[in-house]
Order: structure tokens, then C-alpha cells, then sequence
């Protein structure tokens, strides 16, 4: 009877520890969940008087390549102290190409309706095919002011 309390002890005890697996989480960066967001929070920008006009490229990040573009939007956050005649974002460049991990925003200034010192432009990543976007909002921060 001893014999088979040790038996069943050791039995368990195997079980315990040999019985379960590891769920193992692995990264898949070709073809897995993806995730976007701006490769920095903030970035300043000085607008200057040329032709053509001063711009700017902001940085978009996703986690995973594609084997094709992968178009996305973004909007002024109501946070955003410039007015749309301030700027002009370049529709063509809200792209990610196939095969690559980054797209980025072109941000031309309008020097001329830039009155006063400085004014915040609030991008906010509003949608990418087959990417997730926080909820908290990801955000990038251009300041622009004249040069």
C-alpha cells in the first residue's frame, strides 16, 4: 500500500509539472496582427518664403509587411491650433508600400497664412487597412511656425 501511495504521489507530481505546455506566443511579422502608430510624438516645423513651398515628412510605423500598399488617413485632432490654410497634406503619400514597414505624410506650410508665431497641426491615425490603432488616439504633434 505504501508502494502505491509513493506510485500515485510521483504520479501526480508528474503530471503537475510535465502535464501542461507553455502557450508560446509568436511574433509573426509577414502576414500577422498588425499594429500603427507614428514612428515620434512631436516634430517642429519651420515654413520659410519658397518656391516651392516648405514641407515635411512625418513617419508612419506598422508592425507587419504586406505584399501590397496599404493605403491610410489621417485627421486634425480638434486639438490642432492651425487651420487647414495652413497646411496642405499630400494625398498621395498616405501610403504604405508593399513590403515595407513605413509610409510617410508629406506636410507642405503656407507661408502666408502663417500670422502669427507658432501653431500646432494635431495629426491623429485614423484608419489603416488591416492594422490596429489605439483607441487612446496616436498622435503626432507638428509645430509650425514661420522661418
Amino acid at each position: 500500500m505504501k508502494r502505491v501511495k509513493i506510485f500515485l504521489s510521483l504520479l501526480l507530481v508528474s503530471v503537475a509539472l510535465f502535464g501542461c505546455s507553455e502557450d508560446k506566443v509568436t511574433f509573426d511579422n509577414k502576414g500577422g496582427s498588425s499594429m500603427a502608430a507614428f514612428n515620434m510624438v512631436g516634430e517642429d516645423f519651420p515654413v520659410s518664403n519658397v518656391t516651392p513651398a516648405s514641407s515635411i515628412q512625418i513617419q508612419v510605423d506598422v508592425t507587419t509587411v504586406s505584399d501590397t500598399d496599404r493605403a491610410f488617413t489621417v485627421i486634425a485632432d480638434p486639438a490642432s491650433t492651425a487651420t487647414p490654410n495652413m497646411y496642405t497634406i499630400d494625398p498621395s503619400s498616405l501610403v504604405i508600400k508593399a513590403g515595407s514597414y513605413n509610409g510617410f505624410i508629406t506636410i507642405s506650410g503656407n507661408y502666408a497664412n502663417l500670422v502669427n508665431n507658432s501653431y500646432k497641426l494635431v495629426l491623429k491615425l485614423d484608419k489603416l487597412a488591416g492594422a490596429y490603432i489605439s483607441s487612446d488616439g496616436v498622435t503626432n504633434t507638428v509645430i509650425l511656425k514661420k522661418s
